[in-house]
């Protein structure tokens, strides 16, 4: 009565009914066939480095294996595969979206890493690096990479052993070059900072104050980005408040700017450049290649500049503009001050003014 039904030599009990012309696990199979390949595409666009891929390709040999020799033979077998398969992608979807994350992209954004928020203690970054047993650049510069370039003292220490360890070892295999680089000018900013750079009076309550002008338009001379931040005076008198130097270092250049007026710029042990613009005048007897410490008077807060003609004053007002440069291909770049002035804010020096 089923002359045009055949069970491929099975027994009426455990076959697998098809039609004639058409082998008895081939519906099944394409079917898995589809699924399975859907499997892979989205396996490799969430995995593309191959850290469980390998897995989900086995399990999907297996899954092909077992069905062109009978799915219904081998049902639990396969039921048991899947259930491995799923636990593993939860393992891993849930592994990527935890904070402490494996860096793909090694690549280096110089804008972003100009631009930092690097809102971190000296405690913290100290406390942590040696508990990662890391330098303090590379920690720094891993937790920016895995944090889009803005951390505290929270993401540090949240920070894990081996994800850590596995991606200095990614940056120094992809990326040396970059990262030697960059993990030194973060080894030089939280070790060579010594004090902030305007010092503080024995005798009066006020003193400066500031804010994050990274960024800022400025006008004068043409449109452009302002590249530092502006220390102002609370009281607005040019030629009282002293400015001192955060770091060791040697006087790079001393004199007139038509932007930055009066200016020093010191070169650190680290090749940093810290940049104080618009004194009022000089500490007496500086000169360019003088070796200065850190905390030694370089001249006194003031208002000069937007100028060609030297001495020009009164153009707004009483501030420090500090500003820190590196020099990357030959090119000098600026990086963002604030964070880095926050960190040393409580490392004052005093002077009776």
């Amino acid at each position: 009565m089923h002359d045009d039904i055949t069970a491929a030599g099975k027994s009426p009990g455990r076959m697998l009914f098809a039609h004639k012309d058409r082998p008895a696990a081939a519906p099944l199979k394409e079917i898995c066939g589809k699924i399975i390949k859907r499997i892979n595409i989205a396996a490799r666009a969430a995995f593309v480095k191959k850290d469980f891929f390998i897995i989900y390709q086995a399990c999907a040999y297996i899954i092909n294996k077992k069905i062109c020799e009978g799915f219904m033979k081998h049902v639990k077998k396969l039921t048991a595969v899947f259930i491995v398969l799923a636990v593993l992608i939860n393992f891993q979807v849930s592994f990527l979206n935890k904070n402490e994350h494996i860096l793909y992209n090694t690549s280096i954004d110089n804008e972003k890493f100009a631009a930092m928020q690097l809102n971190v203690t000296g405690t913290a970054v100290a406390e942590n690096a040696e508990r990662l047993s890391l330098e303090k650049g590379e920690m720094l510069l891993i937790a920016l990479l895995m944090n889009n370039y803005n951390i505290d003292d929270s993401v540090l220490e949240g920070l894990h052993k081996n994800i850590c360890i596995r991606n200095r070892n990614r940056l120094m295999r992809f990326n040396s070059l970059e990262f030697a680089f960059y993990k030194n000018v973060l080894n030089g900013l939280y070790s060579e900072m010594e004090y902030f750079p305007v010092a503080r009076s024995l005798n009066r309550n006020s003193w400066v104050n500031y804010v994050n002008s990274w960024g800022y338009e400025r006008t004068y001379g043409g449109e452009r980005r302002h590249e530092g931040t502006d220390i102002m005076s609370d009281e607005n008198e040019a030629g009282v408040m002293p400015v001192v130097s955060v770091c060791n270092g040697k006087v790079a250049n001393i004199g007139w700017l038509e932007l930055g007026g009066y200016r020093v710029g010191i070169l650190s042990d680290s090749n940093i450049y810290y940049y104080y613009a618009h004194l009022d005048s000089f500490a007496e007897g500086l000169s360019e290649g003088d070796t200065v410490a850190a905390g030694q008077l370089l001249g006194y807060m003031g208002d000069t500049g937007y100028s060609k003609i030297e001495g020009t004053r009164g153009k707004f007002d009483v501030h420090l503009h500090f500003g820190i440069y590196i020099t990357k291909d030959g090119e000098e770049r600026a990086i963002n001050p604030y964070y880095l002035l926050k960190n040393i804010s409580n490392k004052i020096l005093y002077y009776q003014y």
